[in-house]
């Protein structure tokens, strides 16, 4: 069996929905313009590889403290509808037909929280996903804490190899879809990575490797989003 691995942020979609959320966070008056622009301040620079982003989301975790599990998934599940379902790329649909054509098992990898990486699994038909889960108490909150590593650069590797090694499946016989030099250390470990309109810094890195590099285009409607 060969696995295919895929990204969600700027590879499957055409957009980061971090990003999205923020800014529909913001219209609806629940973020103040400081912290929008605290928000946005480390997207830019996260995008030039000068801040500690694994500390960021352990930050972002900690904020969901004491939140109600069932409240925060509903709110994530009225986000991925209006904001996320339509900002799939052209080619990132054709390619899920055609490894799905090729017997291949299509598995979603994202630093993305569970309820969010879950809707996009589901919508898809893929087969699995891997993200970044929130541990929860016995009565329902969120502890603030991650359950596992963050699916995220080394741990995102670690996450991906653990279900390829429950399978016995070699990662060197599968493939990973990517647009992050941030999945470097999981695009360098699979046999067959695909740099997804990639970044500058992947861009780089995947034309010395001599990688696939694709371009999976952007739907019409995405061009008004961040």
């Amino acid at each position: 069996m060969v696995l295919a691995f895929f990204d969600l942020d700027k590879t499957l979609l055409a957009v980061n929905s971090v990003s999205v959320w923020m800014l529909a966070e913001w219209r609806q008056g629940r973020l103040s313009n400081w912290q929008l622009f605290k928000l946005i301040s480390g997207l830019i620079r996260y995008g030039f590889g000068i801040t500690n982003i694994e500390k960021d989301i352990h930050t972002g975790l900690m904020r969901l403290k004491g939140e109600d599990n069932a409240l925060v998934s509903s709110q994530i599940a009225q986000f991925y509808q209006t904001q996320i379902k339509n900002l799939y790329r052209p080619g990132a649909l054709t390619a899920l037909k055609e490894h799905r054509q090729r017997g291949h098992k299509l598995i979603l990898l994202t630093s993305s929280l569970y309820p969010l990486a879950k809707l996009v699994t589901d919508e898809l038909l893929l087969d699995d996903c891997l993200s970044t889960k929130l541990e929860v108490d016995d009565h329902g909150f969120y502890t603030g804490k991650s359950e596992g590593p963050l699916c995220y650069g080394a741990g995102k590797l670690a996450i991906a190899q653990d279900y390829a090694d429950q399978l016995n499946i070699s990662l060197g016989d599968c493939f990973f879809y990517s647009d992050s030099i941030t999945d470097l250390p999981m695009l360098q470990k699979v046999g067959l990575p695909v740099a997804v309109n990639p970044d500058l810094r992947l861009l780089r890195v995947a034309r010395s490797k001599k990688w696939r590099i694709v371009d999976w285009g952007v739907p019409l409607n995405a061009k008004t989003k961040t």
